[in-house]
C-alpha cells in the first residue's frame, strides 16, 4: 500500500479493478482483502488520500450496492469496506466527506437498508447517519 512506488500503485490499481470483476467469487475475495486491509487506519488513509483510487473504489462500491444487493457474500464485506473508507475520510477532512454525499451513494445505501442482510444493514446505517448530517 506504499503507492509512492510505481509497482505498488500498479498492483493496488489492479486490486481495485478486480473488485469490479464479473466473477462474484473473485469480487468476494477482493472485498474481504480490502476490508481486512482498511481495518488498519494507515491503509484506509492511503486509499482516501489517493483521489483516483478512492473515486474508482467508491464508484465500484456504489455499483455493487445498487446492482448486487442480493449477493450478501459480497455486499456484507463491501458494506464494511464503505464504513472503513467513510470513517477514514471523516477523520481526515469533513469537507471531503460532504463531497461524498452524492444521490447515487445515498440511493445505494438506501437499497442496502431496504434489501440487504442484517449485517450489511447494520454497517450501512452508520454510513447513512454520516451522509444525512
Amino acid at each position: 500500500f506504499n503507492i509512492e512506488l510505481a509497482a505498488n500503485k500498479q498492483r493496488l490499481d489492479i486490486v481495485v479493478k478486480l473488485l469490479n470483476s464479473d466473477e462474484l467469487k473473485l469480487q468476494v475475495v477482493i472485498a474481504g482483502f480490502l476490508v481486512n486491509a482498511t481495518n488498519f487506519d494507515i491503509i484506509a488513509d492511503v486509499l482516501v488520500d489517493s483521489k483516483a483510487i478512492f473515486n474508482e473504489l467508491m464508484e465500484t462500491i456504489t455499483s455493487i450496492l445498487l446492482e448486487q444487493v442480493k449477493d450478501s457474500d459480497l455486499v456484507d464485506p463491501v458494506s464494511f469496506l464503505l464504513v472503513n473508507l467513510v470513517y477514514a475520510l471523516a477523520n481526515k477532512d469533513e469537507t471531503q466527506l460532504k463531497s461524498l454525499k452524492s444521490d447515487k451513494l445515498k440511493s445505494a445505501c438506501m437499497n442496502v437498508l431496504k434489501n440487504g442482510s442484517s449485517e450489511s444493514k447494520e454497517s450501512i446505517s452508520s454510513v447513512w447517519s454520516l451522509l444525512e448530517t
